[in-house]
C-alpha cells in the first residue's frame, strides 16, 4: 500500500434501531482485506472505540 496505489477500500455503515428502552446505534467498518490492511484496521478500530465513548458521554449529558 502506498500513496500512489492505495489498497484500502473500506465502508462505514451506521445503523440506528429502536429498542424497548430507546435506541441502539451500530457502527460497522468493513473492507479490510489481507494482511497489509491489518495495521489500518487496528488503528481505526481503536479510534472508533474512542468515538463511541465520546458519543456515550454526549448522550448522557443530553439526557440527564
Amino acid at each position: 500500500m502506498s500513496k500512489e496505489n492505495p489498497s484500502l477500500d473500506s465502508m462505514v455503515v451506521w445503523t440506528l434501531s429502536p429498542t424497548p428502552t430507546g435506541s441502539k446505534l451500530l457502527l460497522e467498518h468493513r473492507g479490510f482485506k489481507g494482511i497489509k490492511n491489518y495495521l489500518s484496521y487496528f488503528i481505526m478500530n481503536m479510534g472508533w472505540k474512542k468515538i463511541g465513548d465520546r458519543i456515550a458521554i454526549l448522550i448522557k449529558k443530553l439526557t440527564s
